[in-house]
């Protein structure tokens, strides 16, 4: 296993438990966000190419329906990509605009997953770039705490 992969899982489970451990407390609105985020990031990256292979095998099948399906499907997704993480980003965590909700940890958790998933040029690279970044620090992290 790449010890940036496990880097990132390392990450992204930890952003989860302290997430929800902020979550089930009701407190830091913004901080369980962000926790939340990352955790969707790490975990996103299996979850998102799945999806996404989903979509390439609906697209490239034989029928004209099955094609119109999964090419409707991957607009869709990826409206629904940029959606979210606008929600999330600027609803949810900026400074002075933010007003966060119970829902928004939950729609940040789910949001890069659909990022990755939708193969939008700009979102994948966003969270590729916060998944790497996580990894490189988790693997630090791994060799400080484990050797």
């Amino acid at each position: 296993m790449n010890a940036a992969y496990a880097g990132t899982g390392i990450i992204a489970a930890l952003a989860l438990m302290f997430g929800l451990w902020l979550y089930y407390h009701k407190n830091m609105a913004k901080v369980q966000i962000l926790l939340f985020w990352l955790a969707g990031i790490g975990i996103g990256g299996l979850v998102g190419v799945l999806i996404n292979r989903a979509f390439d095998v609906a697209s490239n099948a034989t029928s004209l329906a099955t094609r119109l399906l999964g090419f409707g499907g991957a607009i869709i997704l990826a409206g629904l990509a940029v959606l979210l993480t606008v929600e999330v980003v600027v609803k949810g965590m900026l400074p002075k605009t933010a007003k966060p909700n119970r829902a928004h940890p939950w729609l940040a958790l789910v949001a890069p997953t659909i990022g990755l998933a939708s193969g939008v040029p700009f979102l994948a690279g966003l969270y590729n770039l916060i998944a790497t970044g996580m990894g490189n620090a988790g693997a630090v992290a791994q060799q400080w705490f484990v050797g």
